[in-house]
């Protein structure tokens, strides 16, 4: 019986991530994906609770690496935030990658505060479509 109960509770977070591989669409050994690829990965909602803090990279978009960062604060996994970004620091360099600046509110403690992300023009063009 105790097999089964582990059993259960695992497949959730497998078929998570095939589904995750799937929308990533990840084309060969370059990690490249495409914005229609990471504009669905975006938009499909996740399982809070299979994610602890942490940051995962996804792969690059025009050669500039995308990274996930879940960010919970004290309240994990309830206050869980999603974030899929450049893997660059807000400024110039955002600006000459073709990012866009946007400030996202993220749990820091039991408070919450803004942080400005470089995004990826495709999520800043569907952001209602976004799940965070």
């Amino acid at each position: 019986m105790m097999n089964r109960i582990h059993a259960a509770c695992l497949l959730p977070l497998a078929v998570t991530l095939v589904a995750t591989s799937a929308c990533l669409g990840q084309s060969g050994e370059s990690g490249g994906l495409s914005e229609a690829s990471l504009l669905e990965y975006a938009s499909t909602p996740y399982k809070k609770a299979a994610h602890g803090e942490g940051r995962e990279v996804l792969g690059e978009l025009n050669d500039v690496s995308v990274v996930v960062d879940f960010i919970c604060g004290d309240v994990c996994p309830d206050a869980t935030v999603r974030i899929i970004h450049f893997d660059v620091e807000p400024g110039p360099k955002c600006t000459e990658i073709g990012g866009v600046e946007r400030s996202i509110v993220v749990p820091v403690a039991i408070a919450a505060k803004p942080r400005v992300y470089c995004f990826p023009r495709i999520l800043t063009d569907n952001w209602d479509a976004y799940v965070r």
